[in-house]
């Protein structure tokens, strides 16, 4: 008896002095850290929106750890492609992974046949969202959002409209609003915004959702005319375009988000030191003021925690939405 509690005694006393030795050189690693260039990965292609909001942040952050961010482009299959990649990494802290809504609206897509993004990565910071604008092709005899409404529901189903592809922001975004007006519109899904936006220029569709910089120079020549914006307040690049939420849609917010997580596993010394760095970079107003020159609204979300609420509670909202406008991947 004696001997058995002997035994159980040196095998705590061992186990304990593993997790010991593992925490101290975890210790270790983190405050020599950062030693080396860190990566960004970026599951979108080079000169998109996100890859511009990314490569400002990993600029800003390597200035700020004194190590080079290198933003590392792997796009395809709706982001996946790159974050597999990102999640796939040493949990070492020199891998990061420009997320976006487009990774939880891929997990409220498939939630069977994809790992849970959410069990997989550690929340760092919300850079920001960016609402749609909804803009009608001139040919179309609309003004304002009312009149596109009386329009639409007296020619159901016959708008058409176009979207960088099924399952994008800007098709939910129509949707959803065709829903609580009481409509129904014809989608048209392109492989990207550059061809969605194209055929609506050159009106094969008549109208879309579709994100603030690039129909800005359109709007201006009045090749594109704006009605709204999705997001739950008005966007200060076309602070004259009303949000949707003002019309009369009460709590109507379609936005896209962009944020900066990591693969579960990184040293927690690690992820407290990016999260302080990153907070400081998003209350910089100069970061602010560039984020607003792209068409974003810079983040209220203030730390990590915040940001993991927040993830969750996006993962469901995009959830109830693609069960209400009844999206599946055939469509």
């Amino acid at each position: 008896m004696q001997l058995n509690i002997f035994k159980k005694f040196i095998l705590r006393t061992s186990l304990g002095c593993c997790w010991a030795l593992v925490s101290l050189c975890a210790l270790a690693q983190s405050q020599g850290y950062p030693s080396k260039s860190l990566r960004l990965v970026m599951p979108y292609p080079a000169g998109g929106s996100t890859d511009i909001i990314g490569r400002l942040v990993a600029e800003r952050l390597g200035s700020s750890l004194g190590q080079l961010v290198i933003v590392d482009n792997r796009a395809g299959a709706s982001a996946q492609i790159g974050t597999d990649i990102a999640l796939k990494a040493p949990a070492d802290g020199y891998t990061l992974l420009m997320a976006s809504s487009t990774n939880a609206i891929n997990q409220a897509l498939k939630p069977q046949t994809r790992p849970d993004f959410l069990e997989q990565i550690q929340a760092l910071a919300l850079i920001g969202k960016a609402g749609q604008i909804l803009v009608a092709h001139p040919s179309l005899p609309v003004r304002s959002i009312q009149s596109f409404i009386q329009l639409a529901r007296s020619h159901d189903g016959q708008l058409s409209y176009s979207s960088s592809g099924t399952g994008s922001s800007g098709h939910l975004a129509m949707e959803a609003f065709a829903a609580v007006a009481g409509f129904h519109v014809l989608h048209v899904p392109y492989k990207g915004n550059a061809p969605a936006l194209q055929d609506l220029l050159g009106g094969q569709v008549v109208c879309g959702f579709s994100n603030v910089v690039s129909v800005i120079p359109h709007i201006k020549q009045a090749r594109l005319r704006a009605l709204a914006v999705s997001s739950a307040r008005r966007i200060s690049l076309v602070s004259q375009v009303p949000a949707l939420s003002e019309l009369g849609f009460i709590d109507f917010d379609i936005s896209a988000w962009f944020g900066i997580v990591m693969r579960l596993g990184v040293p927690s010394p690690v992820m407290a030191r990016l999260a302080g760095e990153m907070e400081k970079i998003l209350k910089n107003p100069m970061t602010n003021e560039k984020l607003i020159g792209l068409g974003i609204n810079p983040s209220d979300i203030e730390n990590s925690n915040e940001f993991s609420e927040f993830l969750i509670k996006d993962v469901k909202r995009w959830d109830q939405l693609i069960r209400k406008i009844h999206l599946n991947e055939s469509r």
